[in-house]
């Protein structure tokens, strides 16, 4: 809801006399500033409202009140009354650009040729091209601008400049700007830098770009490249320097042909370094790329600005904005904020015009749905100013002239109720945020609907997405999901744009779009929280969805490439989830739509957990240019460098396999070129590709199934041959190139043949395939002949064409396996086919592995290859122990007592495992979980399976994941976790064995890290159902003393497989992996410590109490105390702990003192405080941490020393107790005990009648008794157990003390909770504890 917003800031003196104001900011940046990559940062302006130029350098930057200093400006001159603009986008660079200078003009001289041949190196700074012919650029023919104009046609021309660099650490940006006609590649000193157009890398002289027209002479702007700073700062030397352009012709006969480059660079320093001037088309601006390590939330925050020492001068509150709008002074350097519609980031805000805000934005009370009969919809006016309602129904944006709210609105018939507060005339206010509600009547879909609402003159017109469907515009737009009840589950505002290639996606009357809710001009800046995906229940974020139309197959069969995907869904691949969904457009039904996940940052994020800033993703379309590999996010250098490794590497070294599997995920790759080749997807290498390097996980490169529409049964069909496909179209690329290389070693053309084989064997089997093609078109069904009548009004034809595409995948794909299994023998040079047949006896008592899969059923035959080696291993279900092969064709008679052969078989044969013993039911368990480890004992990421049974469990073709579906680990053949055993999986191999170099039961590492706010651990059998499943949070009920706090999640179960929110304890610091769990032994325990106490009369200040644990005397010289911030820290003096001596270390000890005079074991202080959630971390004076806890003022913890006179103490005085668990701390005395023993004490807490400690206790508990408020003799105590069972009973006679205690002692009592009774003859209570 939008606030009122008119700010007077009272703030201390400070304040108002620094020199440095927070002048204005924006959380809704669509055009005000635009970053040569396309992006709209936020961003915020800094005033310096001194007369002489001051330096911010040291100030803090926040919009987190707690941490003042959350970003510091580094040094950056702000000019008198001048302006900074810091852009907030997350990240923390710095590229303060004082000034920019172009090196090389276009109309300086440059040499060129023609070639009509390779010219090796022509390119580097070593090149003598003294024969070349000069002239200045642009540099062309056929357009009648160019400077130099040559006589063509011609299909490329090389041109080279020196030019002169005296300064490469001031460089800290670099621009090129070109106008080009068709395609170019950059390079300085043969290093390429930038490139449109081309794919070979580097192109060949006559390679044709794809078409692109020079602009400047239309009047049109000049491209412009940003290069990456530390490639021209790796690729620049002092002195002479060379920038060489190619330009390359789309058509050797073409009409014309152009290049007219220039390169500018920005330096942080003041002075003159090159040219001292920019060329006539340069755009960029000086000062501001500061980039804030946070964003401005989209809903709205609080910025702050500190001076060095951290204390705040100057605040901005920044409202929830529409769309190119600002908060800030209303004059430069004021105290009175404004809403500007017009920004002005580095300009002064003294002219512009300021508004007080926003109205309030109305309530439609009714929620939107589906309904059988006429509603009456209710509004409610929310003004703060006396403002008025306007209202439509059709998606327009209501305005001042829209029919007038008067009271409830009769909705009978489908439609979008859109309604706007409009201020009154006196007030100083904006229109509020438009509400919205879809309503439909009487409709029966058996999907879920989606319903768009975007108003018509954002989709139709000179300004619309759909009658503009060739750009990548984004408009706003709201979004309302009710799944096949229609019940409403969200509604989200969005922006929304045009997606999808050339091959209708875009042009089709229905369109395909993406929404993105996490859009932070038209968007939430948050992804919508709901599962939208059933096939991906994991995913609950959705930053962005492809509302897609069926591309090539709209009208046909729309779930044609969704189909195909899917059954590929579980394999190495990646593809896009898929759900389908009845789709309404401003309240008009616009047919059936694919619901799929986008193949952006947010689907890496979702799918493995990788940083969204931390993203290579390329991209192959044919409508951004046929075969143009394209950035959409990141970087290509790392992909052709990986090409450029595969490529020329040594293929017959014995660690190519993985040294290629470093830099490309090789399994991924082949499930990518079989799915490829199988499908026989003749829209392919060209077109419809996208691949990406997750740089925070393992950083290799994946590749991406999707648009395989016009594969078996489209373009092509069973009998199409793909390697030729393949081998002879659209080259030269990368692909083959890396493919080609790839298969010249012999380990990988060995997996690449099996792993095929073991598709068609499995994945593309018709009991596979066929439930997924009859389950994707019986799901569409019911709702088809609606989408054919609104779009062909041929219901008939429609359904009987829905009805023949489902054939024809299942006559293609019947027909396909025979075909291909043929083309492999020929393609790989092999001999023949053979049959495997593989059976095990007795039945049931193992499995066996081939290659790379285990048959579900056994007997089982698949089909192999003679010329390709076969892995076969046999393995043991529990109980049961191999014993040998049965003798057959092919194995030799000394390999039949080996489990697992590896054996080229070149004829049809039966390999039969036989086991002995008996069965046995698995007995394994999750018995640790490490998931967020404190830097200091970092052993990465790992979790320990526990076998509690009593035979061995074998492990071969298990696997794990995390809710992320692409984070799998498969272990290896013959993994053994004995009886009673222990299996640790861990992250890194080379992290986890230096921090536990005795841990020898380890394996991994996996790649991946597991989730430190919530995720789950499973385990996979052979045959791919979910074993075990422990899902834990770092929220309770679950123990958060396992994300960051240097401990791990220890399973109290030990001989179950029980793995529920309730089975999990704190472990040691460190964890204890590899073995079971015993008690932690530290050296130093907080024994008491006392916290942020509201009521002034008991405040002692902030204090801890330590403990030495040991016999030894600690010196504890250069130990550390921190609370939960890591920048809150307190560093130990030179001071000696005795053993089971105490030290107490105070934030105050001026008010400690006074509380406690007579404790002299007190040091300090810390300039922090503890909070009342907070934590308490001791590290040693090597940096490692030894002791820590979180602690709250929720049950199992109490929350009486936040404001009465006591002390959490903790109950260490019968050994160790999980310092975690709010149920090892007491409430012990008044006043506390600090530095010395816990002693009972008569004292009971304000208002209480009866008090019990310690609690938990392993030996006796102390009862205090309020004995004065009973008029009789008598006390009587009772002690039952949970069962309601009278354990102990005792009868006390009154004494005089006012206050009576009585210890007791239960230490024959088992472990568990019970509970004491205190019987008056006027008042009773029940008092439980825990004995342990």
């Amino acid at each position: 809801m939008r606030k009122f917003i008119l700010i007077i800031f009272l703030l201390p003196v400070g304040f108002l006399f620094s020199q440095f104001n927070i002048n204005e900011a924006s959380n809704a940046n669509g055009s005000t500033i635009v970053l040569p990559s396309g992006s709209t940062p936020d961003w915020i302006e800094i005033y310096n409202g001194s007369a002489v130029a001051n330096n911010i350098g040291g100030f803090g930057l926040s919009d987190d009140r707690n941490l003042p200093m959350k970003w510091t400006f580094p040094t950056s001159m702000i000019s008198p009354l001048g302006f900074l603009v810091v852009h907030a986008v997350n990240k923390n660079t710095v590229s303060f650009i004082d000034h920019y200078e172009t090196a090389v003009f276009a109309d300086s001289i440059w040499q060129y040729e023609t070639p009509i041949a390779e010219i090796p190196l022509w390119n580097s700074s070593t090149f003598n091209s003294s024969a070349w012919l000069s002239g200045a650029a642009s540099i062309g023919y056929g357009d009648g601008d160019d400077a130099t104009d040559i006589i063509g046609p011609f299909t490329t021309i090389y041109s080279r400049i020196n030019f002169q660099c005296t300064n490469i650490n001031a460089i800290k940006k670099t621009i090129l700007d070109i106008d080009y006609d068709d395609g170019f590649v950059a390079y300085l000193n043969g290093i390429e830098i930038a490139r449109a157009g081309l794919t070979g890398t580097p192109p060949t002289w006559d390679e044709l770009a794809s078409d692109h027209e020079a602009t400047l002479p239309q009047g049109g702007a000049i491209a412009t490249f940003e290069i990456d700073t530390a490639i021209i700062q790796a690729a620049l030397i002092l002195g002479n320097n060379v920038l060489a352009i190619e330009i390359h012709n789309t058509d050797p006969n073409s009409s014309d042909l152009t290049g007219k480059p220039y390169l500018t660079f920005g330096y942080d320093t003041p002075g003159t370094f090159a040219s001292g001037t920019t060329h006539p088309y340069f755009t960029a601006t000086i000062g501001g790329t500061l980039e804030a390590n946070f964003g401005i939330a989209t809903g709205g925050e609080m910025l702050y600005l500190s001076n060095p020492a951290g204390i705040f001068i100057d605040s901005l509150l920044i409202s929830d904005l529409e769309p190119n709008m600002s908060n800030g002074k209303l004059t430069d350097g004021g105290i009175t904020s404004a809403t500007f519609t017009v920004p002005t980031p580095n300009a002064s805000n003294n002219t512009s015009i300021g508004y007080d805000g926003y109205e309030n934005q109305a309530t439609i009370t009714n929620n939107g749905g589906v309904f059988q009969g006429p509603i009456l919809a209710n509004m409610i006016n929310n003004s703060v100013a006396n403002g008025e309602l306007r209202y439509t129904t059709t998606g327009v944006n209501p305005s001042a002239n829209s029919p007038l709210v008067v009271g409830p609105i009769l909705l009978s018939t489908n439609c979008v109720l859109k309604v706007r507060c409009f201020p009154s005339v006196s007030s100083n206010l904006l229109p509020s945020l438009v509400a919205t509600e879809t309503f439909l009547f009487q409709e029966d879909f058996s999907l879920p609907i989606v319903s768009l609402t975007i108003d018509s003159v954002d989709l139709y017109g000179g300004n619309g997405i759909f009658d503009n469907w060739w750009t990548d515009w984004k408009k706003p737009c709201v979004v309302e999901y009710f799944d096949k009840n229609g019940i409403k589950k969200f509604e989200t505002r969005a922006s929304v744009k045009p997606d999808g290639g050339a091959g209708g996606s875009r042009s089709n009357p229905q369109h395909s779009v993406t929404i993105e809710p996490a859009n932070s001009l038209y968007g939430e800046g948050v992804p919508v929280h709901y599962p939208i995906i059933p096939q991906k229940p994991y995913i609950e974020d959705y930053y962005a969805l492809y509302i897609r139309n069926g591309s090539n197959f709209w009208n046909a069969y729309p779930q044609r490439d969704a189909t195909l995907c899917r059954i590929m869904a579980k394999t190495n691949v990646n593809s896009q989830g898929y759900t389908p969904a009845v789709v309404y457009l401003n309240g008009q039904y616009f047919g059936i739509y694919e619901l799929r996940e986008k193949a952006n940052e947010g689907y890496f994020k979702n799918n493995y957990n990788n940083d969204m800033d931390s993203l290579d993703l390329l991209s192959v379309s044919y409508f951004y240019g046929a075969g143009v590999i394209r950035i959409v996010k990141g970087s290509d250098t790392s992909f052709y460098s990986m090409r450029d490794y595969i490529t020329t590497a040594d293929a017959t070294s014995p660690s190519y396999f993985n040294d290629c599997n470093s830099k490309l995920d090789l399994y991924n790759y082949t499930d990518y070129i079989a799915g490829e080749n199988w499908y026989a997807n003749a829209d392919w290498i060209y077109n419809n590709m996208k691949m990406a390097r997750t740089r925070t996980t393992d950083n290799k490169w994946r590749f991406f199934l999707q648009d395989l529409e016009w594969g078996l049964g489209g373009w092509t069909d069973y009998n199409t041959n793909m390697f030729d496909y393949f081998r002879n179209n659209h080259l030269p690329n990368p692909f083959w190139e890396i493919y080609d290389a790839l298969v010249q070693n012999t380990e990988f053309k060995n997996y690449f043949v099996n792993r095929y084989a073991d598709l068609m064997n499995f994945t593309f089997q018709s009991n596979k395939y066929t439930p997924i093609i009859d389950s994707l078109y019986n799901e569409l069904l019911p709702d088809m002949p609606r989408h054919f009548q609104l779009w062909t009004g041929d219901v008939a034809g429609g359904m009987a064409n829905f009805a023949y595409w489902r054939d024809v995948h299942i006559a293609q794909f019947n027909n396909r396996n025979a075909v291909v299994r043929d083309q492999i023998v020929a393609e790989f040079s092999l001999v023949k086919k053979v049959n495997v047949s593989l059976d095990v006896f007795p039945a049931g008592a193992g499995y066996i592995k081939i290659s790379t899969i285990v048959p579900e059923t056994l007997p089982w035959t698949g089909v192999y290859f003679d010329g390709v080696p076969v892995k076969i291993t046999a393995i043991a279900n529990p109980g049961y122990t191999f014993k040998n092969w049965v003798q057959n064709i092919t194995l030799p008679a000394g390999s039949l007592l080996q489990s697992s052969i590896t054996q080229n078989i070149d004829q049809n044969d039966l390999f039969k495992a036989v086991f002995i013993g008996s069965p046995e039911e698995p007995s394994l368990t999750i018995s640790e979980i490490n998931y967020n480890p404190d830097a200091t004992v970092d052993g990465g990421n790992w979790i320990e399976l526990h076998n509690f049974g009593s035979t061995a469990m074998d492990l071969t073709a298990w696997h794990i994941q995390t809710k992320n579906h692409y984070d799998k680990f498969s272990f290896e053949d013959h993994t053994i976790i004995p009886p009673n055993g222990y299996l640790v999986v861990c992250e890194n191999m080379a992290l986890f064995n230096s921090m536990y170099p005795q841990v020898q039961n380890v394996v991994g590492g996996t790649g991946f890290v597991w989730s430190n706010k919530y995720d789950s651990i499973r385990v996979f059998n052979p045959f791919d159902s979910m074993a075990l499943v422990a899902v834990y949070s770092d929220e309770a009920p679950y123990p958060k003393c396992a994300d960051g706090w240097g401990r791990t999640l220890e399973n109290k179960h030990t001989s179950i497989s029980l793995l529920d929110e309730n089975s999990w304890f704190c472990g040691c610091i460190g964890g204890s992996p590899g073995k079971a769990y015993e008690q932690c032994e530290e050296p130093i325990y907080v024994s008491e410590f006392s916290y942020n106490n509201t009521n002034q009369i008991y405040n002692a200040g902030d204090w801890i109490e330590l403990y030495n644990n040991t016999s030894s005397d600690i010196n504890l010289l250069g130990y550390v105390f921190k609370d939960s911030k890591n920048d809150h820290e307190y560093i130990f003096p030179a001071i000696n702990l005795a053993p089971d001596a105490f030290l107490v270390v105070g934030n105050d000890l001026n008010a400690f003192n006074t509380r406690n005079p007579l404790v002299e074991n007190v040091i300090g202080t810390f300039n922090f405080g503890l909070s009342s959630t907070d934590g308490i971390r001791i590290y040693d004076n090597n940096g490692i941490l030894i002791s820590s806890f979180n602690y709250d003022t929720i049950a199992p913890w109490s929350n009486i020393p936040s404001y009465q006179d006591f002390t959490n103490e903790y109950n260490f005085y019968q050994g160790y107790l999980d310092p975690t668990d709010g149920l090892s701390w007491f409430i012990g005395c008044e006043g506390g005990s600090p530095g010395t023993r816990f002693l009972s004490c008569p004292v009971l807490p304000d208002g209480e009648f009866a008090f019990l400690y310690p609690n938990p206790s392993s030996s006796n508990i102390t009862i205090t008794i309020n004995n004065t408020a009973t008029g009789v003799g008598f006390t009587e105590l009772e002690i039952y157990n949970l069962n309601g069972q009278l354990l102990y009973k005792q009868l006390l006679d009154k004494v005089q003390e006012s206050v009576m205690s009585v210890e007791i002692d239960v230490e024959h009592f088992l472990q568990g909770v019970y509970y004491v009774k205190i019987l008056q003859a006027d008042q009773s209570k029940t008092l439980p504890f825990v004995k342990l």
